[in-house]
């Protein structure tokens, strides 16, 4: 229920509780607001000022509210809980065998099984790798999430021409956004399949805090 005389609320919002900034303003009757585009796993602060035609009224006591990370939110909506315990934990996989990180990582959804990303298209799936005919190198594409977005995860494209010896990749050959959350990248091998029997390649996901 609203405050009697009171006409609109300005709601105002601060990372540090000194600088406020106002966000909205609603009208008497609306005594909720719903802030959207926040940043993942950061605590905001929030707090309420009356207004009528004679003014605006001290703040109201300070609420304090967190964000989900990215991969908390993609538990929840896979599998109805931010907890990474049981079978929403970081290694738990289901009958296909892929871990629950990885998953997200390739921006996938817990029931997509075995899928992977075709070259060039889509925007999620498990790294497509292939040989390049024009360089005779190894190339691998998939689907990333944006640093700038705060996953919470990393990763790291390695090349080796055993299964032991695994050396990191040099700068990805392609980057192209999809949207504000993710993009395609395409790593090419420094060494041709002219130089070498085999070649192999591996992405590991390292998750951050």
């Amino acid at each position: 229920m609203g405050s009697s005389g009171t006409s609109t609320y300005l709601v105002e919002r601060s990372l540090n509780g000194s600088v406020w900034t106002q966000i909205a303003s609603t009208s008497a009757s609306q005594t909720y607001f719903t802030d959207s585009g926040l940043s993942p796993n950061t605590w905001y602060q929030y707090r309420i000022k009356a207004s009528n035609a004679g003014g605006v009224s001290s703040p109201s006591s300070t609420s304090l509210a967190a964000t989900l990370s990215r991969l908390a939110e993609w538990r929840l909506q896979n599998y109805g809980t931010t907890s990474s315990t049981g079978a929403a934990s970081n290694t738990a996989s289901g009958i296909d065998g892929i871990p629950n990180l990885t998953k997200y990582a390739f921006n996938m959804q817990s029931s997509d099984g075995t899928m992977h990303v075709q070259p060039g298209t889509g925007d999620r799936g498990l790294p497509t790798t292939g040989m390049n005919p024009i360089t005779q190198r190894l190339r691998v594409e998939f689907i990333r999430r944006k640093s700038s977005s705060a996953p919470g995860v990393s990763y790291a494209v390695e090349f080796s021409s055993s299964l032991n010896n695994f050396a990191a990749a040099g700068a990805p050959v392609q980057i192209i956004s999809i949207d504000a959350n993710l993009e395609r990248v395409v790593w090419e091998d420094d060494v041709s399949i002219n130089e070498t029997p085999a070649r192999f390649a591996r992405i590991k996901i390292i998750e951050s805090p």
